[in-house]
């Protein structure tokens, strides 16, 4: 397998949702950082008293899809926007559209959130000397995909 040594940076990465299925998508902020979520199987304990050594046994169980989490610019619309999302579990899609361009065709790659996912928490920030920020974190209900923007 050929491996790509070029990377990108995050410049114009954007934190997107779409209302009609994934036929567009908005951007909800101007974000200055986005954390993917890291995917995290369950450790199911399979240990028992009759077992002849002391090594803990345990198998993996469900999969936690993590949390995405956004750092905004606290402008009014971003905020009322995503502050009426906050625990609406609803036909909303999210995207977090990244900046490479795929193949160099101009495309770029994105990763999609399922059904399910919402916006579990958004979290204010006032720093004294700098830009007020706003942290949007969504709770994934389903497998991340990794696919060629639309």
């Amino acid at each position: 397998m050929a491996v790509d040594a070029q990377g990108f940076i995050g410049l114009g990465t954007d934190f997107q949702r779409s209302t009609d299925g994934g036929t567009t998508w908005a951007t909800l902020g101007k974000a200055l950082e986005i954390t993917p979520p890291a995917r995290k199987a369950k450790k199911v304990e399979g240990s028992y008293l009759q077992q002849a050594d002391a090594s803990e046994r345990c198998h993996p169980g469900m999969i936690d899809e993590g949390e995405v989490k956004i750092k905004l610019y606290f402008t009014a619309t971003s905020y009322n926007t995503v502050n009426g999302l906050v625990g609406v579990q609803n036909s909303n899609l999210y995207r977090i559209l990244f900046s490479d361009p795929v193949g160099g065709g101009g495309n770029h790659s994105n990763v999609k959130f399922g059904d399910g996912s919402y916006i579990a928490e958004l979290s204010p920030a006032t720093p004294m000397n700098d830009n007020v920020t706003a942290e949007v974190t969504m709770q994934c209900s389903q497998a991340p995909t990794f696919t060629a923007a639309s």
